[in-house]
């Protein structure tokens, strides 16, 4: 099934593409701080289940850049995580994810995940369903 060639971008120039094919199911983003809770409650039973994941913490290939990085693990995986919680709000790629994120979750390709009560960053995803965990 092809995709349209619609570009997403962001104020600072990143853009997705909406036809580049998928390498990966899910990009998870989280705040390195998060690493030990998402990695036993997310990344583990998905990648037990064969799910193929990959995180900036992990896959990001030092000296590229991590914008660019962000952006092609999401252009390319079927599936966002966006792990929300107060480590995320002062992560420093957290306005990257957030803002590719609103543009993607109208196609259903974002998850947001809420570790913590009240972690919805600024009510970005108030219309939307967040899994609490």
């Amino acid at each position: 099934r092809r995709r349209s060639s619609t570009r997403l971008s962001l104020t600072s120039g990143s853009s997705l593409s909406l036809t580049a094919p998928f390498t990966r199911d899910v990009f998870v983003a989280y705040a390195d701080k998060d690493e030990a809770v998402v990695n036993s409650r997310i990344i583990r039973p998905l990648e037990s289940s064969g799910v193929t994941c990959c995180t900036a913490q992990r896959d990001f290939i030092p000296g590229h850049s991590e914008t660019h990085s962000v952006v092609d693990f999401m252009e390319t995986s079927r599936k966002t995580i966006v792990v929300l919680s107060e480590n995320f709000r002062k992560y420093g790629l957290s306005h990257i994810v957030l803002g590719l994120s609103n543009q993607l979750i109208a196609n259903g390709r974002v998850i947001p995940v809420r570790i913590e009560e009240d972690a919805d960053i600024d009510g970005r995803f108030r219309d939307v369903v967040i899994l609490d965990m």
